[in-house]
C-alpha cells in the first residue's frame, strides 16, 4: 500500500508570535492544535503527531536567552500551549487500484455486416485485404 508523509509548519494562534505584526508569524492565518487536527483529518490524512515549538522570541540579552532556555528545556516535560509554531506530522496511505479480470460479454462485441473489407495482419509482411 503507498503511503506518504507531510511535515506542516503553521503558526500557532495562541502563541504571542502570531500576534506581533513584526514577526514572520504575524501574515498570514495562524492555526489552533484541534483546528490543524480537523484540517488534517478533512485531507484524508493520519495526524501522526502536532508538537508546539519556537517559545521564545529572537534576542540577543544573555539573561533572557538563559531565561528562555530554561522555558524550552521545561516545555518539553510540561507542555506550554504557546509555542509559536506548531510542527504536525500526517500520513496518507493510498490503496493501491484493484485490476477487474474482465470477460467480453456478446453484448460488447462489436458486428459487422458481411462483405465489409478488413485489414488482415495474419502474415508478417504487408497486411492483407480481405473480404
Amino acid at each position: 500500500m503507498p503511503e506518504g508523509k507531510v511535515v506542516m509548519i503553521v503558526p500557532n494562534s495562541l502563541s504571542i508570535w502570531a500576534r506581533a505584526e513584526r514577526t514572520p508569524f504575524g501574515d498570514g492565518k495562524p492555526f489552533s492544535p484541534r483546528q490543524l487536527s480537523e484540517l488534517i483529518e478533512e485531507s484524508s490524512f493520519n495526524k501522526i503527531t502536532i508538537e508546539q515549538a519556537l517559545y521564545a522570541p529572537p534576542t540577543e540579552n544573555p539573561i533572557m536567552l538563559k531565561m528562555f532556555g530554561l522555558l524550552e528545556d521545561f516545555s518539553r516535560f510540561f507542555p506550554i500551549p504557546f509555542g509559536g509554531v506548531l510542527i504536525a506530522v500526517a500520513e496518507k496511505k493510498v490503496l493501491a487500484p484493484v485490476k477487474l479480470n474482465k470477460k467480453k460479454s456478446k453484448s460488447s462485441q462489436i458486428l459487422e455486416p458481411a462483405g465489409v473489407a478488413r485489414y488482415s495482419t495474419r502474415s508478417k509482411g504487408m497486411p492483407l485485404l480481405s473480404c
